[in-house]
């Protein structure tokens, strides 16, 4: 059975909310709206305070680069994860995709989370030379060492991806496993 279909104003009050949870990095509030929105969540809510407009997963990525915390990544991984969202839609206006834009910081989690949801590696930025995410990796400068082997390790897993490769996906899973999540053990 199909789903009653939503107001477009209950629409809006839902998302609104989904979106001051995500933005108050309120992972249970952000995982209970999330379950209760049956409708796709790729349109946006004009935001009270600044007028822009928001997206979920938008918000829910820049909350996670800003704020780096177990709690702003549970928030992602939960909107990453939503039945009904389009992970390669141009959220920002500036043709990147929230892949690119986490390849391009060589965030291995917010890669992993958005290539489970089968996010597109192969997808182009038109605007930026026809760039895909594994060219925004390779371009990240990095400074130390441990920049450097998070770089190698996001272009690994963005390469396993798009050749199809389960070994390639399964060895980045053994690796993720042993790296720590943002912030953990500073709780």
């Amino acid at each position: 059975a199909m789903p009653p279909p939503t107001s477009s104003s209950s629409k809006k009050t839902k998302l609104a909310s989904l979106i001051s949870a995500i933005k108050s990095s309120d992972r249970t509030k952000t995982k209970n709206l999330s379950d209760d929105i049956t409708f796709d969540i790729n349109s946006s809510v004009e935001c009270e305070s600044d007028g822009e407009e928001d997206f979920p997963l938008q918000v829910a990525l820049d909350e996670h680069f800003t704020k780096q915390t177990e709690d702003s990544f549970a928030c992602f991984s939960t909107i990453c994860s939503h039945d009904h969202l389009n992970p390669d839609k141009d959220f920002w206006g500036d043709g990147k995709t929230a892949l690119q834009r986490a390849a391009e910081r060589c965030d291995a989690y917010a890669s992993f989370a958005l290539l489970e949801r089968k996010a597109s590696v192969e997808a182009t930025n038109r605007r930026d030379g026809n760039k895909t995410a594994i060219d925004y990796a390779r371009g990240m400068k990095v400074t130390s060492e441990e920049e450097k082997e998070n770089k190698n390790r996001v272009i690994r897993l963005l390469e396993s991806e798009r050749d199809g490769t389960d070994a390639g996906l399964e060895r980045f899973l053994k690796r993720l496993e042993e790296v720590r999540l943002p912030n953990e053990d500073a709780e």
